[in-house]
Order: structure tokens, then C-alpha cells, then sequence
């Protein structure tokens, strides 16, 4: 069943405007009516809700609804006047060429709240999302999940992830927000692990139009100003403006980190940064060049950064972790896998500390294939997709 989660007084006042009009009448794609449930979630752009879909041809059920303004602007020249528009011009596309691992577009419609024009995307109502899961496991201490757990969730959940992005950025679309939010999960009726689905492309973009080649198509001016800053691509953080689908699978690799954890903290959060200070781009490149290390000239003309970087940023190129450091997040991984009663040992007593080590070090070592500060060094997900099936892929969990 879905969950309710906190909003905002103007998500509110939405809803309320919604049940003070009783229902809303989906035009110009059905005859159908939706009556309000309640928020879902809200972002900067739209508000999702959960509906009841009714209509004289098809049994009652439950939808969720984004509701997304038609007057936000997009603040690129990609062809659209809004988000909005370039939203649901890009469901429109994956409508016509569904993947199971992507969120689906069943119709859509618009409406007035508070004078202005609405437009109402519907789509299936699904269990929860990853950060529920991830939530749930920083419930209680003892709720943690078993390191063997976590490791077959990050192995069926990266590669179902990956075949999903292979999907879209062959279609020419980089998605720019994946993260755990807009990760949602589905029991599988094929098998006991849960379908993991991308959700909410309204950051996503057409990078490669329909039915233009990849070769010798130039690479677009995008915004930097895409994805929650934990999940930023490097290039992005620097500001770069040229990027392309291999900030989806940095964002994946995060992804796969905070699955490997197991808990509610991500793996690139700011320990030190007040709430204001966790929204500056400036701390959490700071913190990645804490956890990683500085980026070298070849990555930074990867990124399309101009050597002569802001004075802030250029002191911190020269920032190390040490080998004790708390904020590598290489062995902040293996110490969540070899470390405490949910560890590699507790699953495989029959293992020894060093087995256990060089699996968890192995693991750490895939995961660096994605942290790459190198756009260029990254796997595409095609070539991730093929890593996560092949038998004697890294993430093996068999005893």
C-alpha cells in the first residue's frame, strides 16, 4: 500500500483544491474520473498523488497521478517551452517503446488549480521506493540487513537498473536525477527479488534526437544544475555544461554504494555540513575529493573543465585521503561488508577473514568502474549490463 509522506502547505492546498472539485474529468485522452487519495511526494517541479480511476468501461483502481504546472520553464533550448512539455514528450517516446525496468504512461490530461494549466500524467501505482527500503533498514540496529542481502540486492538491482538505462540512452534520453527516491519497487512475479523501475524523468533530456546517429553528433549545452548532490556526476559538480549518459551511471554506482550499506546514509553524504551548507556544491566536492582523491589533468579535460578552476576548488585538487581516512568510501564498503553481526563472515562462517576481504575488495573494485572521475573511463550501461550477467561477475554471492 502506498505511504504517506510529509508535504508542503502548497502540495496541500492542491489536494484540497482537488477534493473540493470532487473529481477530476481526464480530458482530451478518456472519459475516465479521479478521485484524490493522497500525496505520494512532491519535488521542485510536480506533485505525485494517488488516485482512484474510474471509468464506465474498466473496473476501479488505483493510479498514481503527477500533477506538473505547465508555466515551469526548462531553462534550455531543447525544442520545449516547459518542463512539462519535455516531460511528457519523453514519456510519450518511452510509451511507444516501453522497457519493464522503466515507469509507463497510461494517459494523460490536463486541468486548472489556482488558475493555472496542469498537466496530469497517469501512471501505475507501485509498492514503495528504494529509499523506503533503505529507510527501513535504519529503523533499528538489529533491522540491518545481512551482508548477502544487500549483496544480491545490489547485484539484481544494478543489472535490472542497467539493462533499464541501456534501454533509455538508446533511445537518445539521459535521465540526470536517478537516485533512490525515483527508484521504485515491484514484487517480481518471476522471482523472489523486487523489480526495481526508474521513475520520474522530469530532469531527464533528449540528447540525441530520433533517428540521428551518435557518431559525429555533437554533444549539446546542457544545465549542470541536474540530480540531488549526492548523486551528482563530477563534471557536474565542476559545472560543466557538455556531459553526457555517463552521469546516469555515476549516479548508479551511488546507487549500488547505499544498497551496499545498507542503511539510510548515503554513501557520499556530508558528515560535517549543516542543513545549509549540504546544499552548496562547493561541500560536496570537497567531500568527494576527501573520498576519492583529486581528479587528475586527463579527468578533468574528460569533464570539459577548463584547467583554470575557481581558487576554492583548485585548493582542494590537492586534498588526499589518508589511508586511515573515515571518508574513503572504499573502505567505508568494506568495513560494511566484513565488519559486525550482518557481515560477509556471519553469512559464510565457513570462509575465512581473508576470503571474506578479497570479496568485499573485489565488489569495491566494480564499484569503481562507475565512481570514475573520468566520464570517459566509465562503462556504458550496455557494458554494465553485460558485466552484472556474465557468471563470474564480481558481485557473485554463491557460497
Amino acid at each position: 500500500m502506498a505511504r504517506e509522506v510529509k508535504a508542503g502547505d502548497e502540495v496541500r492546498a492542491r489536494v484540497r483544491e482537488l477534493h473540493a472539485a470532487g473529481q477530476l474529468e481526464a480530458w482530451p485522452c478518456t472519459s475516465a474520473t479521479y478521485e484524490i487519495d493522497q500525496v505520494l511526494g512532491s519535488g521542485t517541479f510536480g506533485t505525485v498523488v494517488s488516485a482512484e480511476r474510474q471509468s464506465r468501461w474498466e473496473p476501479k483502481h488505483r493510479v498514481a497521478l503527477k500533477l506538473v504546472p505547465r508555466a515551469h520553464k526548462s531553462g534550455e533550448d531543447d525544442g520545449c517551452s516547459g518542463w512539462a512539455s519535455r516531460e511528457l514528450q519523453l514519456m510519450l517516446i518511452m510509451r511507444r517503446k516501453p522497457h519493464p525496468g522503466v515507469i509507463g504512461l497510461d494517459e494523460f490530461f490536463y486541468c486548472r488549480l489556482n488558475g493555472s494549466l496542469v498537466l496530469c500524467m497517469v501512471m501505475p501505482l507501485h509498492l514503495g521506493s528504494l529509499r523506503g527500503w533503505l529507510d527501513e533498514c535504519s529503523l533499528e540496529r538489529s533491522s540491518l540487513r545481512p551482508a548477502v542481502e544487500r549483496l544480491v540486492h545490489a547485484r539484481e538491482g544494478g543489472m535490472q537498473l542497467a539493462e533499464a538505462l541501456t534501454h533509455v540512452h538508446a533511445l537518445g534520453i539521459v535521465h540526470r536525477d536517478l537516485k533512490p527516491e525515483n527508484i521504485l519497487l515491484q514484487p517480481s512475479p518471476a522471482s523472489s527479488v523486487l523489480q526495481h523501475i526508474i521513475a520520474d524523468l522530469g530532469s531527464a533530456k533528449l540528447l540525441i534526437p530520433h533517428g540521428a546517429t551518435r557518431i559525429g553528433f555533437p554533444t549539446p549545452v546542457s544545465t549542470p544544475l541536474v540530480s540531488s548532490l549526492q548523486y551528482r556526476a563530477p563534471e557536474l559538480l565542476f559545472g560543466s555544461q557538455q556531459y553526457g549518459f555517463s552521469v546516469d551511471l555515476w549516479a548508479l554506482g551511488c546507487i549500488m554504494g547505499d544498497i551496499l550499506l545498507g542503511s539510510s546514509r548515503r554513501l557520499f553524504d556530508v558528515p560535517w555540513a549543516d542543513d545549509e551548507q549540504a546544499t552548496e556544491p562547493s561541500v560536496q566536492v570537497e567531500m568527494l575529493l576527501l573520498a576519492m582523491g583529486p581528479p587528475s589533468i586527463e579527468a578533468l579535460r574528460a569533464m570539459m573543465i577548463d584547467e583554470h578552476l575557481p581558487p576554492s576548488f583548485s585548493s582542494w585538487l590537492h586534498l588526499r585521503p589518508k589511508a586511515s581516512s573515515i571518508y574513503c568510501w572504499r573502505k567505508r564498503l568494506v568495513a560494511a561488508l566484513i565488519d559486525g553481526d550482518m557481515s560477509l563472515a556471519r553469512c559464510f562462517p565457513t570462509k575465512g577473514p581473508a576470503d571474506h576481504r578479497l570479496r568485499a575488495e573485489a565488489i569495491v573494485h566494480f564499484m569503481q568502474l562507475m565512481l570514475n572521475f573520468n566520464p570517459k573511463d566509465r562503462p556504458t550501461a550496455y557494458e554494465l549490463s553485460r558485466m552484472t550477467r556474465t557468471s563470474g561477475c564480481v558481485l557473485h554471492v554463491g557460497a
